[in-house]
C-alpha cells in the first residue's frame, strides 16, 4: 500500500510536469498545422503555375486586379489550394463570437470580382464540418479568408532563387506568342514551348494554438532574416529589454503589445512585399483587428513550383468574365 506522503508526493509532480507536458503538447499541433499550411502552399503554387501553362490566355490579362501579376487563372487556382488550410471563422466581415462559425457571405466577394464562384457540387458541400453552419457556408467562408490572405507572384526567368517580377502582358493587338482569341487577332507574350515558369505562392496563415501561437509569432518578428531584413519588422521586447523574451516569457512579453497595431503593422509589410491585391490592402485593418479579438497570430508561408511547358497547344480562348470564364 502507498502511504499519503506518496500519493502526495505523485500529485506533486503531477502539477509540476503537467504544464510542462501541456505546452509540448500544444506546440506539436500549432508545428503540425503550420507543416500542413506549407504542404498547401506548396500544391498552391503547382496549380498556380499549371494554370498559367494550360490557360495563358486567361492568366496574364492585363491590370484584372489591380496589380499586373495578380490574374484570375492562376490566382483561383491557388485560392483553391490554399483555402484547405484557412479557419471556418470570417475574417473580413461579421462580428466575433465565441464557439460560433460566423461564417462571410456571398458579398464579401465583391472587391475580387474576377474570382469564380464556388460551384454547388459534392466536393465543394463536403467542406463543410459544422452543422451550425448552413450548407455552404463553412466553404465559402475559407474561400473568402483565402482570396484575401493568397498572393501569387510570377518569378522571371530566375529559377527558385530570383525575386519576384511584375508580369507585363502585351498590349491589345497582334504580337508574339500564340492567339488568344478566335479570329487570332489578339496574341499575348505567353510562355512558349520548353520555357521554363515559376510561381511563388504566399499565404497569411493564423496561428490559432493557444499560447505557442505566440512564441512562434514571436520567434518569427524576432529572429528570421524575412522579418528583420525584407519586412523590416520591429522586434518586440519583453520586460527584460531583450528579444530572447518572447520565448522565456510569453505572455509577459506579447501580452503588453498593442496588438491590433502589431498585425496591422505585419500584414501590411507582408501585403506590400509579396504583390497581394488591392482588395487585400483594403482591408488590412478590418483583418489585423479580427486576429487580434480572437488573438489569431498572423505568419506568412511562402513556395514556389516550376514547371516546363511541354510543347504547342493551342490555348482556351477568350478573355475571363466576371467570376468566371
Amino acid at each position: 500500500m502507498r502511504s499519503g506522503n506518496a500519493r502526495g508526493q505523485a500529485m506533486a509532480e503531477f502539477i509540476l510536469v503537467i504544464p510542462l507536458l501541456l505546452v509540448v503538447l500544444l506546440g506539436a499541433i500549432q508545428l503540425s498545422l503550420l507543416y500542413f499550411a506549407y504542404q498547401m502552399v506548396h500544391y498552391a503554387s503547382f496549380t498556380a503555375a499549371r494554370a498559367a501553362i494550360v490557360r495563358p490566355c486567361a492568366a496574364f490579362q492585363p491590370d484584372d486586379a489591380g496589380v499586373q501579376h495578380f490574374t484570375p487563372a492562376v490566382f483561383t487556382a491557388a485560392t483553391l489550394a490554399t483555402m484547405v488550410a484557412m479557419p471556418p471563422q470570417c475574417m473580413v466581415s461579421g462580428s466575433v463570437t465565441a464557439g460560433q462559425p460566423n461564417p462571410c457571405l456571398a458579398s464579401d466577394l465583391d472587391d475580387l470580382g474576377f474570382l469564380p464562384a464556388l460551384p454547388d457540387t459534392p466536393e465543394v458541400r463536403g467542406l463543410d464540418f459544422d452543422e451550425r453552419a448552413a450548407p455552404g457556408d463553412l466553404a465559402l467562408t475559407k474561400y473568402v479568408n483565402a482570396a484575401y490572405l493568397t498572393s501569387v507572384q510570377r518569378v522571371e526567368h530566375g529559377g527558385l532563387g530570383a525575386d519576384p517580377v511584375v508580369w507585363t502582358p502585351n498590349p491589345e493587338g497582334p504580337g508574339p506568342g500564340i492567339p488568344c482569341d478566335v479570329s487570332g487577332g489578339q496574341e499575348q507574350n505567353v510562355p512558349a514551348p520548353g520555357d521554363d515558369i515559376t510561381m511563388e505562392v504566399t499565404l497569411l496563415y493564423p496561428l490559432t494554438v493557444p499560447l505557442v501561437n505566440r512564441v512562434v509569432f514571436g520567434i518569427f518578428v524576432n529572429f528570421t532574416s524575412l522579418a528583420q531584413d525584407r519586412l523590416h519588422l520591429n522586434r518586440i521586447l519583453g520586460p527584460g529589454g531583450a528579444p530572447e523574451d518572447v520565448m522565456v516569457h510569453p505572455t509577459r512579453a506579447l501580452a503588453p503589445i498593442d496588438r491590433r497595431g502589431e498585425f496591422t503593422r505585419v500584414l501590411t509589410a507582408v501585403f506590400d512585399a509579396f504583390g497581394y491585391s488591392d482588395a487585400s490592402h483594403a482591408r488590412t485593418g478590418a483583418i489585423a483587428d479580427i486576429m487580434a479579438d480572437r488573438a489569431w497570430f498572423p505568419i506568412p508561408v511562402r513556395a514556389r513550383c516550376t514547371l516546363t511547358v511541354e510543347g504547342a497547344m493551342y490555348p482556351l480562348t477568350g478573355p475571363p468574365t466576371s467570376r468566371g470564364w
